[in-house]
């Protein structure tokens, strides 16, 4: 466990070091273009989230069999239309977009897990 934590704490270090040279002094508090793509993924995420809550009754719609290909299927699909977002929606509502789309994901998800019957599985 220690040998982990040192590790780890090695590798973060010589990598904050190496980057050094390549961090923005004039703006050091800005977004990039990885940063903004990465807060965007929040707003396909919203999707993914109503999969998961959904996911008991969908292999009832298409059938046990075909679950996986339709979940999965789905997911692609929801990357592609990311994708297709980030460069059609204006510049100025990618972070407030995907903050938003962030913050429902995840109440979703916890409402689903905490109260819905992700909370109460049924025995296996």
């Amino acid at each position: 466990m220690v040998v982990h934590v040192v590790l780890y704490t090695a590798i973060l270090f010589s990598m904050l070091c190496s980057m050094g040279d390549r961090l923005d002094t004039e703006h050091p508090f800005s977004i990039g273009e990885i940063g903004r793509r990465n807060i965007f993924i929040g707003l396909p995420a919203i999707g993914l989230a109503a999969l998961m809550c959904s996911g008991e009754s969908i292999p009832r719609i298409v059938g046990e069999k075909a679950y996986p290909y339709v979940f999965f299927g789905a997911m692609g699909v929801f990357a592609v239309v990311g994708i297709i977002l980030y460069n059609i929606v204006p510049r100025k509502w990618i972070l407030p977009l995907g903050i938003a789309g962030w913050i429902t994901t995840f109440s979703w998800i916890f409402w689903y897990f905490l109260f819905g019957t992700g909370a109460n599985p049924p025995p296996l």
